[in-house]
């Protein structure tokens, strides 16, 4: 009797074993399972959520093409003294690359980026100067004495 009861305890103590161990390779099979879609659904669990701004601004580069007088007139004598002075002056017109926008306006006014110089593009195709984003103060009449050009 006592080989009997041994026999019996050995075949629940194997049976109990074989249960914990399929449960075991069960568990992590469909963790592994579960994973890979949770994986392929959304961000990793450890990722820090961040703010999405869209795409990267677009630098530009400007180039002068052009140098002519301010009102159009083409004169041989640019680049000596006195060239376009009963012509307003000589003026300068940059290129944007990428896109081939156009512009007057001196270095210091040209847009960082094309999508900047997309929302200052002008009716007759031209980029307006981008000296920031808040317009020069107007003078009142009662200070248009002390009106100076600005700097």
């Amino acid at each position: 009797m006592g080989t009997s009861r041994r026999t019996t305890t050995d075949t629940i103590l194997n049976a109990i074993a074989a249960v914990i161990i399929a449960t075991c390779v069960i568990g992590w099979a469909t963790i592994l399972v579960l994973g890979n879609f949770v994986r392929e659904a959304g961000p990793p669990v450890h990722a820090t959520p961040t703010e999405t701004t869209g795409p990267e601004p677009t630098a530009i580069v400007w180039v002068a093409t052009v140098r002519q007088c301010a009102d159009g007139w083409p004169s041989p004598s640019i680049g000596r003294r006195g060239a376009c002075s009963h012509h307003g002056g000589v003026i300068t017109i940059y290129q944007s690359s990428p896109g081939a926008l156009r512009t007057f306006c001196p270095p210091a006014g040209h847009p960082d980026t094309l999508e900047r110089a997309r929302q200052l593009l002008t009716l007759d195709n031209t980029v307006d100067c981008d000296f920031g984003q808040t317009p020069a103060p107007q003078p009142t009449r009662s200070d248009n004495w002390a009106v100076t050009a600005p700097e």
